[in-house]
């Protein structure tokens, strides 16, 4: 039965070698799947220019003042200029002057204060920066503080330089154990040369306040050769100044001894002789 089994096989391996053999088609096999083209890339093309267009018409811009801060500074700096005017202007008319002849030199912004703690010691400060003055009216409210007796606030003027050696005029008020006394002094090297004051003396008045802490009102008018001196709207003299033409202005302090502070306030100069 074997022999059988292979007896046929081999029948069928033959029968398939002939028809190959006298050239039988084959069939074709048939693919599983067709290989997808892969594409080649496509060129991108450049750019090209393109206009800008170009606007119709320009907007018209509205914009907002921007104020004039220089300018505001500056009305407001003539209007307060105006009001300090006005008021020396009725001072001095108490004393038989005016704004119309003249002109505003300066004016302080802020009280000056003087204070010495040495023994015999005293000091100054010039005022307007050192400017020289010939024919002018000066006015200050001077305070007086002590911890000693003797003590004198006041000025120099016509000065020949803010050096203690320099020849200057003083006026001086001077606190003493109530004694309310003045002079005008010439003073050259850092020396008394003379009293000028009427009669060649300190004088005294009642209307200089002593208290301390007190403030008084002074008033100096250097017209030519004539200086007239007030104090709190009363006139207290007038003094020949003849040596000194012109020359600086300065705040003016001295004490004996303790602690002594002079505060001058609310001061100006008015020029004459411009």
């Amino acid at each position: 039965m074997r022999h059988k089994i292979l007896f046929l096989l081999m029948s069928s391996v033959m029968v398939m070698l002939l028809l190959t053999a006298c050239g039988a088609p084959q069939p074709t096999p048939t693919p599983t799947s067709m290989p997808t083209e892969i594409p080649l890339p496509t060129e991108t093309p450049l750019p090209t220019d393109t206009a800008t267009p170009m606007p119709t018409s320009t907007p018209t811009l509205t914009s907002t003042a921007t104020p004039d801060l220089t300018g505001t500074a500056a009305v407001v700096a003539t209007q307060t200029i105006a009001a300090v005017i006005e008021e020396i202007d009725a001072e001095l008319q108490d004393i038989g002057y005016s704004t119309e002849e003249g002109s505003l030199a300066w004016v302080s912004e802020a009280p000056e204060e003087i204070t010495i703690t040495s023994y015999n010691s005293h000091d100054w400060v010039p005022l307007a920066s050192g400017r020289d003055f010939s024919d002018f009216v000066l006015k200050a409210d001077v305070t007086w503080d002590s911890t000693g007796g003797f003590v004198t606030c006041g000025f120099w003027f016509r000065a020949q330089s803010d050096d203690e050696d320099a020849e200057h005029y003083k006026f001086q008020t001077i606190r003493l154990s109530g004694y309310p006394g003045w002079d005008v002094e010439y003073w050259k090297y850092n020396g008394w040369v003379s009293t000028i004051s009427p009669g060649g003396r300190v004088l005294t008045s009642p209307h200089i306040d002593q208290d301390q802490g007190s403030t008084n009102t002074y008033i100096l008018v250097a017209e030519r050769n004539t200086l007239t001196v007030y104090a709190n709207g009363n006139r207290l003299g007038q003094v020949t100044i003849s040596t000194l033409r012109e020359g600086l202005i300065t705040f003016y302090a001295w004490q004996e001894s303790g602690e002594t502070t002079c505060t001058f306030d609310n001061a100006w100069v008015w020029d004459l002789s411009e």
